[in-house]
């Protein structure tokens, strides 16, 4: 191994370390702030050359560590929640529609009227009818 490769494979395992580092040392800085997630550096190994012994590091990228039974509530909640707003406006579309129990242009009152026009109606039954035509 000559002393240019150990020096590019100690230079390229301080710069993983390093972002390795960076990245620690922001999961300790937000621990405490919701929604944050936790993450990795994720890293490989690099075989040298075939006249080099030794191998280098890289990364490869950045892995966010998310707890998927939470990740799942958090989308069956939403789901929920989205469900509840829907039939929340089309409640209050009927209660427009029907309008206040008691109120003077309720279907409830309309039946009320009409259940005391036919008892009025069953009370005048024996009575002689007019001549609708003269």
């Amino acid at each position: 191994m000559s002393l240019s490769s150990a020096l590019a494979t100690a230079m390229a395992g301080l710069r993983v370390n390093q972002a390795a580092l960076s990245i620690v040392s922001s999961n300790v800085a937000n621990a405490q702030t919701p929604g944050y997630v936790t993450r990795t550096l994720d890293q490989i190994e690099v075989p040298g050359s075939s006249a080099d012994a030794g191998a280098s590091v890289r990364d490869v990228g950045v892995g966010r560590q998310l707890d998927q039974f939470l990740q799942s509530q958090l989308r069956t909640e939403t789901s929920g929640g989205a469900y509840a707003d829907q039939m929340s406006g089309v409640l209050a579309q009927l209660q427009s529609l029907y309008g206040t129990p008691g109120g003077s242009g309720t279907l409830e009152t309309a039946y009320n009227n009409f259940t005391s026009a036919l008892q009025a109606l069953s009370a005048n039954s024996g009575a002689s009818p007019r001549d609708p035509w003269p």
